[in-house]
């Protein structure tokens, strides 16, 4: 196909309108020429606007700034220096553009008169000398000044288009006029890829194949109807298809390679976009994706390479900012992340990804104030942005603010119904809630979308785990396993069931698999801990506990159960500091602080140990066992009557408590209360046999 060659002519206000026409052209299989494709880094801009007489036609996208611009109207003065310049300009005339009326078009020559006038104004008193740039700034306007009417006037003759009827005629005008090869074919395929009805567009591509079948843009829009419909291996097809035909269809080549990454086809894709750079050395977006695929193999020098060539070539190019903003947060340079990540709000203030993006890099950094700060930026900027909503309720998930995770989670559902990871979120955060049943309906929910996906079925068996059904958690655990061998974490949640089930040689096996996966899953190294300690293994679980804390030190509970294997190895000074640690990240854990109370009256520290016995009581008043030793301290110090008093509020709290029984008759027996130390005596017998006579009548 005899492709021309198509300047396109816009104000950088427009340059979403000129983004879409070169889309839609580029689907035509035309490359326009423009500034951010064909200008490179330190070429001459002026060179470049020159070039614009070299072109076949031009498409001026005509609007109120690109009237005003000095250089849109450089580019129309060399274009009007060709004296056929009227047989190749396709203006597209914008509603904000007023030329039709002669008082309108007056206001754009007084607008450029006050131009001139205002420079010679500036110019004047200087060094002529020193002031020749600034005379050929003069110069140039003087001729657009000169040139605006007569421009003007030349387009309200013309038979101009609106850009919405253009648009809605799918260019026909403009391939029309420049008698565009094959443009009846190309048109049909254009009216085909409009239609919304997608079995109605699938049968009007096959007919089209069918009738043309040698016609290699059929084939590459049955491509790209089927990639759409994320049937990628027919598009695939499709597309060998179009090459087949057309050995050099440069956007057969291009969506091809696409294609092949998706389907994970690496060096396929790189051979595709390898052939269409020998076509076209230039051509958009292709080093970006390059890049993609060398950071996906972990290749990350030739990675950046990638996304740098890409750069020089198209400055703003927002997809490889994002691609080496994406290589630097893979290698935990976040710093250098979040410096290229700046550079593209530069170019777009709105980018809304830009902020989420941000966030989940100060997530990562553990600056969680910050993250939530620019996740409420990006939904400002756009409040329908699912993902940001789910990933500010994961964010708010971690920071245990479960309630808030929820209604954010809710609303990225609300936004797309379709997005399972979303439903995943929600039900995790109502699994915290203590919500099981809504939070189990969820989960399977997500598992219809995605029947496949390991983690939903891993994280619904954790729901049933925690409401007791453990056949089903086990079942969905062992399913979670059949669809991905490798998640360590359904390994070892088994194995924490096992553990509740004190099958201990399972619940190792399990474990130790985890472990075997992921040598960084901190829980593993937990529930071993726990394992080894019931086995009465206590040195290898203070190991195990160790290899926890080295992933995870913020989690009290393990210091508190490192602690306990301390102390049954009689290391009570580490048991001590264990315990302190625990108390440390949360006060108010009251089994380490009854814990520590216990090692300090086992290292007969009865001080200390009244200390943090009655820090347990303000902490749970209904903790019976620490009043029972409590009243033990004061025992121990011969202080009778408070002891009395302790065991009597145990009691209180538990009628059943046949050790306060027992404790409150020796110590009334001690205060000489020998009828009442009888009583209870016999309640503490008929409770629990095994306490027999109290030492006392021995």
């Amino acid at each position: 196909m005899n492709m021309p060659k198509i300047f396109i002519s816009y104000s950088w206000n427009d340059k979403v309108i000129a983004d879409k026409i070169d889309k839609d052209f580029q689907m035509l299989g035309i490359k326009l020429i423009r500034d951010e494709r064909n200008l490179n880094f330190k070429d001459s801009i002026k060179q470049f606007m020159k070039s614009i007489r070299n072109a076949d036609y031009v498409v001026m996208i005509i609007s109120n700034s690109y009237l005003k611009s000095k250089n849109c109207m450089y580019e129309v003065l060399e274009f009007t220096k060709d004296e056929n310049y009227k047989g190749r300009i396709l203006p597209i005339i914008l509603d904000d553009a007023e030329i039709y009326q002669i008082s309108n078009r007056l206001k754009y020559m007084k607008y450029w008169e006050e131009q001139l006038n205002e420079l010679k104004n500036e110019v004047s008193g200087l060094d002529v000398l020193n002031s020749i740039p600034i005379y050929e700034e003069i110069k140039i306007i003087e001729q657009i000044s000169r040139l605006i009417a007569l421009f003007m006037d030349q387009l309200a003759d013309m038979k101009a288009i609106s850009l919405s009827k253009l648009i809605e005629d799918k260019y026909k005008q403009i391939l029309d006029f420049m008698k565009f090869d094959n443009s009846e074919l190309i048109e049909e395929l254009i009216n085909i890829s409009f239609i919304k009805d997608k079995e109605e567009k699938q049968v009007l591509l096959d007919l089209f194949i069918e009738k043309y079948n040698t016609y290699s843009e059929g084939y590459l829009y049955k491509g790209i109807f089927l990639y759409e419909e994320k049937k990628f291996k027919s598009a695939k097809i499709n597309y060998l298809k179009a090459i087949e035909l057309d050995s050099n269809n440069i956007l057969a080549y291009y969506n091809l390679g696409n294609t092949q990454v998706i389907l994970n086809e690496y060096e396929d894709a790189k051979k595709s976009y390898e052939k269409v750079l020998k076509l076209d050395s230039d051509h958009k977006d292709v080093h970006s994706n390059l890049g993609n695929i060398y950071s996906d193999l972990k290749l990350y020098d030739d990675a950046k390479k990638m996304y740098n060539k890409e750069i020089e070539l198209y400055p703003e190019s927002v997809n490889a900012y994002y691609g080496l903003a994406l290589l630097y947060e893979e290698l935990e340079e976040f710093k250098e992340a979040l410096d290229i990540i700046e550079k593209i709000i530069v170019i777009d203030p709105n980018d809304y990804n830009a902020y989420k993006m941000i966030a989940n890099i100060q997530v990562n950094m553990r600056n969680y104030d910050i993250a939530e700060k620019q996740y409420k930026n990006a939904i400002n900027i756009n409040p329908n942005y699912g993902d940001a909503y789910n990933d500010y309720g994961v964010l708010l998930y971690k920071l245990k603010r479960y309630e808030e995770s929820k209604e954010l989670c809710k609303k990225a559902i609300d936004l797309n119904p379709y997005e399972c990871i979303y439903y995943n979120n929600l039900a995790n955060s109502l699994n915290e809630l203590g919500l099981l049943g809504e939070a189990m309906q969820v989960y399977e929910t997500a598992i219809r979308f995605n029947p496949n996906n390991s983690e939903l079925y891993c994280n619904l068996a954790t729901a049933l785990q925690k409401s007791n059904n453990i056949e089903d958690a086990i079942k969905n655990y062992e399913k979670s396993i059949e669809l991905n061998p490798k998640l360590a974490e359904a390994y070892n949640n088994l194995g924490s069931i096992y553990i509740e089930l004190e099958d201990y040689k399972k619940a190792t096996n399990y474990i130790k698999k985890a472990i075997k996966i992921d040598k960084n899953l901190a829980q593993a190294f937990f529930n071993l801990g726990n394992v080894l300690f019931s086995l009465g293994r206590y040195s290898e679980s203070v190991q195990a506990y160790k290899k926890y804390i080295k992933l995870d030190n913020s989690n009290f509970e393990v210091y508190f159960k490192l602690g306990n294997a301390l102390y049954e190895l009689k290391e009570f000074k580490k048991a001590i500091d264990m315990y302190l640690k625990s108390i440390e990240i949360n006060s108010n854990y009251t089994h380490s602080n009854f814990n520590l109370a216990n090692t300090f009256y086992t290292t007969n520290n009865i001080n200390e140990a009244i200390k943090y016995y009655e820090k347990v009581i303000s902490i749970d008043p209904l903790y019976i066992e620490a009043y029972n030793n409590l009243g033990t301290m004061f025992c121990a110090l011969k202080d009778y009557k408070k002891a009395k008093g302790c065991y009597q509020i145990a009691i209180k709290n538990n009628p059943n408590f046949a050790l306060g029984y027992y404790s409150l008759a020796t110590t009334q027996y001690m205060l000489g209360e020998k009828e009442e130390a009888d009583k209870n005596n016999e309640i503490a017998i008929s409770l629990d046999k095994s306490f027999g006579q109290p030492p006392f009548n021995a």
